[in-house]
């Protein structure tokens, strides 16, 4: 079995943008593609791959970064991103398949200079400005920079009849690192946990 696609993601944002004068509505197009693999390399054995690169389109990575900025102008300015997903999956046995994955989503920094008034302001090295938008330096830890997930399943099924169904047990691993942006001093490096998820499961035929 070998499976194949390609797709592409054309956006529009708009935003009314109220410190020109006269007012006016500013409007962006972003795109991004996907390619993506489902291919059996041997009997029961299948290799996965999926990808995302683009602008704009944070919120089709689960949401975990922004779509656009507003930058100091009024303006929008398309936030890029980027999503891949490998793994394997293999059927050991008529009610025995394992499987393992690893996934990884990347935002990229997209900000502008603000004038300040304020005594010592500064971005990014740049004296009387402050930062306005995703990523710059100073922002939140919440800013991701990169998001990246390694998982391990086991599924046993414990009894399946053509006419009634079957009962199966997912057993899943999973370890989760996040990198923002920026990093206050003597913060660590990233955030990172370990999760289980069990799940009891009866699917009708």
């Amino acid at each position: 079995m070998f499976h194949v696609e390609a797709a592409g993601l054309i956006r529009t944002f708009r935003v009314f943008n109220t410190l020109a004068t006269p007012n006016v509505t500013n409007t962006i197009t972003n795109g991004a593609g996907s390619v993506n693999v489902n291919l059996e390399v041997v009997k029961n054995l299948r290799v996965i791959g999926d990808s995302f690169w683009g602008d704009g389109g944070g919120r089709y990575t689960i949401g975990l970064g922004p779509d656009v900025i507003v930058e100091p102008n009024g303006q929008l300015s398309g936030v890029h991103s980027g999503a891949g997903l490998g793994g394997l999956e293999w059927q050991t046995s008529p009610k025995l398949s394992v499987s393992g994955y690893y996934g990884a989503v990347y935002f990229g920094r997209n900000f502008g200079l603000l004038p300040s008034t304020t005594p010592g302001a500064s971005c990014a090295g740049v004296a009387g400005f402050t930062c306005v938008g995703f990523g710059f330096p100073g922002s939140e830890n919440t800013t991701n920079r990169t998001v990246q997930e390694a998982s391990a399943d086991v599924i046993p099924t414990l009894w399946s009849n053509d006419n009634y169904g079957k009962v199966q047990i997912i057993m899943q691993y999973s370890y989760l690192s996040r990198n923002p942006w920026f990093l206050a001093p003597a913060s660590p490096k990233n955030a990172h946990l370990s999760m289980v998820y069990l799940d009891f499961r009866y699917t009708l035929p």
